[in-house]
């Protein structure tokens, strides 16, 4: 007697992740379903369930999703080895961590005991660094009047550091994607917000290390991009913006995308967040296009009167 199976859907929910993270892991070679129909409909048998949940279990740990495939298809010895890897670059973390929080409560001891016991400049630089808990209710701090500012990572930096200029550009770029969505007519408004969200994330992965934002973010783009561009006429040059303020907003939020994208390939370690703004500019440009029934293109040679 066969085993019983579930859908795609079904095994999403019990898995506790997403149709878009199965399909990404199963594209990676990670995960296997038990069958797929001629019409592409997966099912998930108990197999299919167990290795599933071993990718994710991996991932769950922290390791990258480059590194699961040599941890799910190695021996014994070279799974331990990554796993050991992986422990190591926790403890580091750990201990970061556990010394951020040492140094917390000290500076707290010392606030309580004598509030100007601790210059300000030393605080906001401590506050800085727990990237987690995000509170802004000062906007000036003085902490970058010597030129510098601070990265999570590598701590305080020139601001004409590449990183920091990224950072920047993305800054400009969740704000140009905020006026597109205060235009006039605007749609998309959720998957713009959905986009602003991303781009914070992706900026602390720059800024500090990290993946929030992955792979499958920029797949998740690329079925925006096909969904978006499948109604719209072939091009035959290039778009002139201009036509109304939502469509030029995009245009512009394209722009600052690209601009974004060619300086994150001056950061190390920057790769997926380029790729993602790759995508994303292609997804903003596709919108464009489909916000506005006018599309005046380039003409080579055209001349104004006179």
């Amino acid at each position: 007697m066969a085993s019983e199976s579930v859908g795609i859907g079904a095994a999403a929910r019990q898995l506790g992740t997403t149709v878009r993270t199965l399909r990404y892991y199963e594209a990676r070679g990670l995960i296997r379903p038990s069958s797929v129909s001629e019409g592409g409909h997966r099912r998930y048998d108990a197999v299919a369930m167990a290795g599933a949940r071993r990718a994710l279990a991996l991932r769950a740990l922290g390791l990258p999703v480059g590194e699961l495939g040599a941890v799910l298809d190695a021996d014994g010895p070279a799974a331990a080895r990554v796993l050991r890897e992986q422990q190591h670059r926790l403890a580091g973390r750990i201990a970061e961590l556990h010394a951020l929080r040492d140094r917390l409560a000290a500076a707290v001891a010392d606030v309580e005991s004598d509030v100007t016991a601790v210059p300000l400049d030393t605080l906001v630089a401590l506050a800085e660094e727990v990237a987690m808990s995000v509170v802004i209710n000062k906007v000036y701090t003085r902490t970058g009047d010597d030129g510098t500012t601070t990265a999570a990572a590598p701590g305080r930096v020139s601001k004409a550091d590449p990183r920091i200029e990224a950072l920047g550009d993305v800054d400009e770029l969740v704000t140009a994607i905020g006026l597109a969505i205060a235009a006039p007519a605007a749609s998309h408004v959720t998957l713009l917000r959905q986009l602003q969200n991303e781009l914070f994330d992706l900026g602390a992965d720059v800024a500090g290390g990290g993946d929030r934002v992955g792979e499958d973010h920029v797949l998740a783009l690329e079925e925006h991009c096909d969904e978006h561009n499948a109604g719209l006429p072939a091009l035959r040059s290039f778009v002139l913006p201009g036509t109304d303020p939502y469509s030029a907003a995009l245009h512009h939020a394209r722009a600052v995308c690209r601009r974004a994208e060619r300086r994150l390939w001056t950061v190390p370690g920057s790769e997926p967040a380029a790729r993602y703004l790759n995508r994303l500019s292609d997804l903003l440009f596709i919108l464009a296009r489909a916000a506005t029934s006018e599309e005046p293109t380039w003409t080579p040679g055209t001349r104004g009167p006179g």
